[in-house]
């Protein structure tokens, strides 16, 4: 919240009688990060979010950006790239969608895992493959989102099943 919102301040100890634009306790939202990293889960409902907003949680993606911002890194330069690889992002697509069954999926390169999740996030399949694709999804009416990662990359894909 401290960094979306401009005018708020992350605080060592609790804010005090008058708490407007302070948000605290640094210490315990430092522990609570450093012991309990992003999990699947999360990193999951990251790609879901930014395939509906076009936007990522950067805490999410890179958890030492914490440290820089307020932990034992603050004042170390940041080296990493925060952006996501909008090449790889546009290659890949799915037809038809909607679909009542069968998805083709081409532009993917090299060996290539997919895992199929409800719109809950319940991973319901996997599959592997190489190079482009189609598979018979065999689910219920309803909206699911195809997690397809290959060489270290991965994006989210919703899918229409009518």
């Amino acid at each position: 919240m401290s960094v979306r919102y401009n005018g708020l301040a992350i605080v060592d100890g609790y804010p005090g009688i008058d708490p407007i634009g302070q948000l605290g306790d640094l210490t315990t939202l430092l522990d609570w990060h450093r012991n309990d990293p992003p999990d699947d889960f999360e990193m999951n409902r990251n790609n879901v979010v930014y395939s509906w907003q076009f936007n990522r949680n950067p805490f999410i993606d890179h958890p030492d950006l914490v440290e820089h911002l307020w932990g034992n890194k603050t004042g170390v330069a940041w080296s990493e790239v925060l952006g996501v690889d909008d090449v790889y992002v546009s290659k890949i697509q799915i037809y038809p969608n909607p679909t009542s069954n069968r998805i083709h999926i081409v532009g993917m390169e090299g060996e290539t895992t997919m895992e199929v999740f409800s719109s809950i996030g319940t991973e319901l399949m996997t599959r592997k493959t190489k190079g482009d694709t189609f598979f018979d999804m065999n689910l219920a009416n309803g909206i699911y989102f195809i997690k397809i990662s290959s060489e270290g990359k991965s994006i989210v894909k919703k899918v229409i099943i009518k």
